[in-house]
């Protein structure tokens, strides 16, 4: 399997979580199940990728899902006036869920371009 594919197959089964999970949110850090989760830890969560729970960024679910840059950074969109999915999650009322919506109808803003046109593909 392509890296893109295997990606990007990774992407989806973190965006279904954000949409469909019931996770608590939180702030400020990757989080886990006691203290909340950022939207980015529940990819290290769900992709089951080492992570320290108070780190704010993972380079390895960067790798995992494609992303452009490990802090979720948005290119040529921004989303609730942010351009980065760390500050969507910190600082606006954001859930997960229209995060994870956001992330499915424009993938090219959060993932590198192969990855992007392979969840278009899948999804």
């Amino acid at each position: 399997m392509k890296q893109s594919t295997r990606q990007a197959k990774n992407a989806i089964k973190w965006i279904d979580e954000l949409i469909n999970g019931n996770r608590k949110q939180g702030k400020s850090a990757l989080g886990n199940a006691e203290i909340g989760f950022c939207c980015l830890g529940v990819g290290c969560d769900v992709l089951n990728v080492e992570y320290n729970p108070e780190d704010g960024t993972s380079a390895e679910l960067e790798f995992e899902v494609g992303l452009r840059d490990d802090e979720g950074r948005l290119f040529g969109a921004e989303f609730y006036n942010e351009s980065f999915l760390i500050n969507i999650n910190d600082n606006t009322t954001a859930g997960f869920k229209r995060i994870g919506k956001f992330m499915l109808k424009h993938p090219e803003a959060v993932f590198l371009p192969e990855v992007a046109k392979k969840i278009k593909e899948i999804s």
